[in-house]
Formats: structure tokens, sequence, C-alpha cells
């Protein structure tokens, strides 16, 4: 079966979306070169961006990177810090948390199960559409979420919470303390 130079270069045009269905008539077939019409195609399904999937993937990477960078900050500072350190304003020092609410075991799992009751929150506050919607409120989330989870980390695992900042007229504090503070305030401009 041979085909026009028209024929070819519809062809040619032609693209996954689209297909060259030429007509049945062949006095008119040089003539007429064809018609394009759309083909359905089955729905992949995927994340699309700023999804809800999309928004809770970043929110739990999120407070994955702060858990890590918190827990290998309190590692160096136990592992390195040997003196106080002072760096221009700051001062760096280890200083043990103890509360007697972190010693009893009952406590500690209260303490995880509030954690996880407020990413079900949020998960819930962004899935509902009422809150936490933009991009900047998923980043404070996340960070605040990673951040209580880095201070979990600690007393679940030594009862106590490391901090190492000092700035001399406010309490000791560490990373996940920032990430907690500074978290929220994103989420609630976003």
């Amino acid at each position: 079966m041979r085909y026009s130079n028209l024929d070819m270069k519809i062809r040619e045009i032609s693209n996954r979306r689209f297909q060259v269905f030429l007509l049945p008539c062949s006095g008119f077939r040089d003539k007429l070169p064809g018609f394009i019409r759309p083909v359905s195609r089955p729905r992949v399904r995927r994340f699309q961006p700023w999804s809800w999937q999309f928004h809770m993937l970043l929110l739990l990477t999120y407070a994955a990177g702060v858990l890590i960078a918190d827990q290998a900050s309190k590692r160096v500072v136990q592992k390195r810090l040997t003196a106080p350190f002072s760096w221009g304003p700051l001062r760096f020092m280890e200083v043990r948390h103890r509360e007697r609410l972190y010693q009893p075991a009952i406590c500690r799992g209260a303490m995880l199960l509030i954690w996880c009751l407020a990413l079900f929150s949020a998960a819930w506050l962004h899935g509902s559409g009422l809150w936490l919607q933009s991009p900047l409120a998923v980043l404070g989330v996340g960070c605040a979420l990673g951040g209580a989870a880095g201070n979990l980390a600690d007393v679940l695992r030594q009862q106590h919470i490391i901090d190492f900042i000092d700035l001399g007229w406010w309490p000791v504090f560490n990373l996940a303390d920032v990430a907690i503070v500074g978290g929220l305030a994103l989420a609630l401009l976003g």
C-alpha cells in the first residue's frame, strides 16, 4: 500500500496523543490527507506536584532531615566538646536536661503517643483542606515534628535531653528546639 507525501508527513507529525486515520475512500486519498482524533489512554497514578500525598512525603522528608541533623549535632557535642567553646555571641557547652517526667516508662510512652497524634493531626488538617495548605506551612510542620522527634528520641533512649547552645541571657537549647519554634512560626505564617 503506497501513501502520498502528505499522508507520510501527517504520520510523522502525529504524536502519542493523536493518531492519524486515513479515510477509506480510495478516490479521495490523495486529495484528503486524513483526520486526527484524540486517542484515549489509561490514566497512570503518580504523585502530582503539590498533591496531598506529595505534601505528606515532603513533610516526612523535612522531619527526617531535622531529626538526622539534630541527632548528629548532639552526637558531635557528646564526642568532641570537652570544654565550653565560644564563637561570637554563642557559647557551646553540653548540658543534660533531666526531668522526673522522663524517668517512668509510662510517661515516655505517653510522649510517643502524643507525638504520633500530632503527626496524624497535621495530616488530617492538611488533607481536610482546613489548614496547612501552602508549601511553607508543610515545611514548618515538618521541621516542628522533626525537632520534637529529636528531643523525644533523647528522652526515649537516654532519659534526658542534650542541650548545647547558650546565649547567656536565654536558657540553653539545641537544634531541635530551634526547629520546633521556627517550624511552628513558618506553619502559622504559611
